[in-house]
């Protein structure tokens, strides 16, 4: 009786395992980390089979059954926690042991007590083993991969604030409190006592609703650098008081640094060296976090960007410029995750809430996050490559777009105006753009049309461009030898990319001219030297003990 209980709840077990694999998946770690996604998948169902075949063996010998039975789920509790934390990987690994062992200790009833305590033993180690390498593996896969800040932000009334939306006369900060307040004000001023005081702008509804309060500051003046912090029920708020530069009215030098790619919660060293360099705006080229959330819970955004924005060296260094951030997968729905996500609704929602942002051009309330900003002479524009891409798996044909073809006419259009201005382009790209075409890849190699035909655009139009890209795991750079999709050879332009800002490293794609440096805790920079006739831009990758990986410095005369 007992055993047919515990082949019955074996196979039960494995039912479900069943059922789950075809409902929710196979846990797989982000991006395929340890192990290539393909591989856990493959390795998981062998794992099953060969608890399916445990199952039938205990039929005639329960202790070489068990045995299989014990070690398979070992493997998936390990396995498990690639996605999951080691206590909830602990459960797949529970319920499949106890049948498994139950089994053993039927087949060895009324043999020796020394046999007895050898299974025993061997459970008590196949268990402490299978324990300790769910929780090396969840460390590898979501763990810091760099030394951790040892910033330290004081506590005060202010849960985390940030500012973006670069403007030479404005700009768009937006915070929250750690509990609602009466009246909230925020406070500007030219100095960082802030006894200079240039405006004040109330919170909507004063501040005394729970959730993120945004403030549009008007009136600045241009290529000025500006303090500003929250006044809270009539106190000053020093512990998140913030600084910005407001962008030139015209030629300008300046500094961008340049990352992404970050796990949730990082709080790593890399951004007290980010912090270093001084740049006048710090651009998040997406995976900002890696939640990989799946289903449409603003909630779940919010939580996640709560998360990021208290972690006091991504928070110190968000008070010490002003930023502009653009999404990936990661960060705005499950890997890989396109226009058919069910994410696509809440991340855009709850971007809007959050993010200080600048006008976007898909509208104010709902539509992609594709967004425009100049700074000097340089007009940026980041492209949302998520929330209106083709599926991957479609035809690689004229029909297949990551930008959809509203995005795809306004980048075009900017591109034009930019030229005209005498300004040069920074395509903004959350995915490589070099790459052999690939059909089903996820970055542009996927979308090699598309690619093709914007590249045959720069060139006919005479576009004076570079690209910032991110989502690969490395720091590169091109010069444009490898760039030029348009088959004239003439569309060439300077790439980098740049990334990762706490994640394991890992090359893809390519040639890149430059060469390409894999590691954890990358970043970049793009520097601007302009004197009014041409500008000189230096793309440069760096890492988190600001050692430079690689650089270069290209001329444009627009």
């Amino acid at each position: 009786m007992a055993r047919r209980l515990a082949i019955a709840w074996c196979a039960l077990v494995l039912g479900g395992f069943a059922a789950l694999a075809v409902t929710a998946g196979i846990p797989q770690g982000p991006e395929g980390t340890l192990i290539a996604g393909a591989l856990q998948t493959r390795i998981q169902i062998g794992l099953l089979a060969v608890a399916a075949a445990g199952l039938l063996l205990a039929l005639r010998l329960p202790v070489a059954g068990g045995a299989l039975i014990v070690v398979s789920a070992a493997g998936i509790g390990i396995f498990a926690a690639f996605e999951y934390h080691p206590l909830a990987a602990f459960v797949p690994f529970a319920v499949l042991m106890v049948p498994g062992a139950l089994l053993i200790a039927l087949g060895l009833r009324g043999r020796s007590i020394a046999l007895g305590a050898v299974a025993v033993a061997g459970l008590l180690v196949v268990m402490t083993a299978a324990g300790l390498a769910a929780r090396d593996v969840y460390d590898y896969a979501f763990g810091p991969t760099h030394p951790e800040s040892s910033v330290r932000l004081p506590d005060g009334p202010v849960r985390w604030i940030w500012a973006g939306a670069p403007s030479p006369t404005g700009a768009r900060v937006t915070a929250r409190l750690q509990e609602p307040a009466g009246r909230v004000r925020l406070v500007v001023a030219r100095d960082a006592a802030l006894s200079e005081r240039v405006t004040t702008v109330d919170a909507p509804g004063g501040g005394a609703e729970e959730g993120v309060l945004a403030f549009d500051v008007r009136g600045l003046r241009p290529g000025r650098e500006y303090h500003y912090a929250l006044e809270v029920d009539g106190a000053l708020d020093r512990t998140r008081a913030g600084r910005l530069r407001t962008v030139p009215a015209r030629a300008a030098d300046f500094r961008v640094a340049i990352g992404g790619c970050a796990r949730v919660g990082s709080n790593g060293a890399v951004f007290d060296a980010i912090r270093a360099t001084d740049p006048d705006l710090y651009l998040i080229l997406g995976d900002m976090y890696y939640a990989d959330i799946e289903t449409d819970d603003p909630e779940r955004f919010r939580d996640m960007y709560d998360v990021t924005l208290t972690r006091d060296a991504q928070q110190a260094l968000l008070l010490s410029t002003r930023a502009a951030y653009i999404w990936d997968d990661h960060d705005y729905g499950p890997n890989d995750a396109g226009s058919s996500s069910p994410t696509r609704d809440a991340a855009r929602a709850v971007y809007r809430e959050y993010v200080p942002h600048g006008p976007l051009a898909g509208g104010a309330r709902t539509g992609p996050v594709n967004q425009a900003f100049t700074l000097g002479r340089v007009r940026f524009l980041l492209m949302d490559l998520r929330s209106e891409r083709s599926d991957a798996a479609a035809p690689d044909d004229a029909r297949k777009s990551m930008l959809g073809a509203v995005q795809r006419g306004w980048l075009e259009g900017e591109m034009l105006r930019a030229r005209d201005r005498g300004q040069v382009v920074a395509l903004v790209s959350s995915v490589p753009w070099i790459s052999p075409a690939s059909p089903g890849a996820d970055d542009w190699a996927g979308y090699s049309t598309e690619r093709a035909a914007l590249s045959r655009f720069v060139a006919r139009e005479r576009i004076p461009a570079v690209m910032l890209a991110g989502d690969a795991h490395m720091v590169a750079l091109d010069d444009g030898s490898h760039s030029d999709y348009s088959g004239t050879g003439h569309a060439g332009f300077p790439v980098l990319h740049s990334a990762p800002l706490d994640r394991h490293g890992s090359i893809k794609g390519g040639p890149y001219s430059g060469g390409a440096f894999d590691g954890s805790g990358q970043f970049g920079t793009m520097t601007v030297r302009d004197d009014g006739r041409r500008l000189e831009i230096a793309l440069e990758g760096w890492n988190h003990t600001g050692a430079r990986l690689v650089g270069q410095t290209f001329t444009f005369v627009p």
